[in-house]
């Protein structure tokens, strides 16, 4: 494969197995990635609706045929839900924001799991937040979640003037008290990454970039690193890919909302280590990312939004991002970051919500030179 020349396609002409979902309507995704795969192989979608989240599930691993959306009800006034999959057990951990319901009250952040495709979540469990939180808005302390080794979950909290915070619960289901991180000036929600070796990383955005946290290993503190004028970003739009063992990059839209950018920390922490643009001018939110085995190659898969709403599609080497990156449309207009994962049988998998709040999905051509896509389907009912 010559360097980055462009080799992703797709069909673009939807067809439909489906007419519009009926019940409650979707109206925002759970960037980035709110497609998942389940240990049964059944793929998963979920988004936002009134008062729900929305579920759509594969009949079978790799089927066109799709259930759904079911159902699945939120807290009382939730807002900000967000989720991160468990590697291997396929588990779907969940967070939302609950406002307090009166002056008397306190915010609190809710937790539940997914075990299985298919099924209903468990039980929400409130947290109360730190007691230094106070005077809360409700565009603050948007939760967010990542999946360490051997079950470990991360929650993360940010309150602009009162800091960042910190809650693990262990791999026996038991959550510890809240950590401190400081990052009183910590504005947006935090972007994180726990790999299987016990590593994770985290970016907490403020006014003039972002803060940069690491720990090598399970159970051990996380080191506040130098402060990164360079990943000054649009709000929310982080995502991290671990493209080497315990080495992460990041990816974010530059503060005007222009092109996407793509970072890695340098290994001596006073090195430089300036972002390179991977393009993706006029497209909105965060990219989802995956890896992925291309004419042989490990690289690395890009989809954002593009400025009309549809899909848009950048692949490259991984780690190689200097070389050129190209993007390709495909795809129906739809709301939010495009969803982004393998299915059971190894095949990319791309899908949107699109306004009338309705899932189409297309799938990789297996056997074809480059990144083809098929064409796009409207699923579920």
């Amino acid at each position: 494969m010559a360097r980055n020349e462009r080799r992703t396609s797709a069909e673009t002409s939807p067809t439909s197995t489906s007419g519009a979902a009926t019940g409650p309507t979707a109206r925002s995704v759970l960037a980035p990635q709110w497609l998942t795969l389940g240990r049964d192989g059944r793929l998963s979608a979920f988004a936002a609706g009134d008062g729900v989240l929305l579920c759509w599930t594969e009949e079978e691993p790799g089927s066109a045929a799709w259930l759904g959306p079911d159902p699945l009800p939120l807290p009382a006034g939730a807002l900000a839900p967000t989720l991160a999959q468990e590697p291997g057990l396929g588990y779907v951990h969940l967070a939302v924001l609950r406002p307090a319901p009166d002056a008397r009250s306190r915010h609190a952040i809710l937790v539940s799991t997914r075990y299985q495709t298919g099924r209903t979540l468990g039980d929400w469990r409130p947290l109360d937040l730190p007691d230094a939180v106070d005077g809360l808005e409700d565009a603050q302390a948007e939760p967010r979640l990542s999946v360490g080794p051997n079950g470990e979950l991360l929650l993360f909290v940010q309150h602009l003037g009162k800091g960042l915070w910190m809650r693990i619960r262990d791999e026996q289901g038991r959550w510890g008290g809240w950590k401190g991180m400081q990052g009183a000036w910590v504005r947006d929600p935090v972007a994180a990454r726990a790999g299987e070796d016990g590593t994770a990383e985290l970016l907490a955005p403020y006014r003039g970039g972002a803060v940069h946290w690491r720990r090598s290993a399970a159970g051990e503190a996380f080191k506040r690193l130098k402060l990164q004028p360079e990943a000054k970003a649009a709000a929310r739009s982080y995502t991290a890919l671990e493209t080497a063992p315990g080495s992460t990059t990041w990816f974010w839209r530059a503060a005007d909302g222009a092109t996407v950018h793509a970072w890695r920390p340098p290994e001596a922490e006073d090195a430089p280590a300036d972002p390179v643009s991977v393009g993706g001018e006029g497209g909105t939110g965060p990219v989802a990312a995956v890896r992925a085995v291309i004419d042989g190659h490990d690289c690395t898969v890009l989809v954002q939004r593009g400025a009309d709403g549809r899909t848009e599609v950048a692949a490259y080497p991984t780690l190689a991002e200097d070389g050129g990156v190209w993007w390709t449309p495909t795809g129906p207009p739809g709301i939010g970051t495009p969803g982004l994962h393998h299915d059971a049988e190894g095949r990319l998998t791309l899908a949107s919500i699109g306004p009338d709040g309705s899932l189409s999905v297309c799938r990789q051509k297996p056997g074809e030179e480059g990144l083809a896509f098929g064409p796009w389907t409207r699923v579920g009912r």
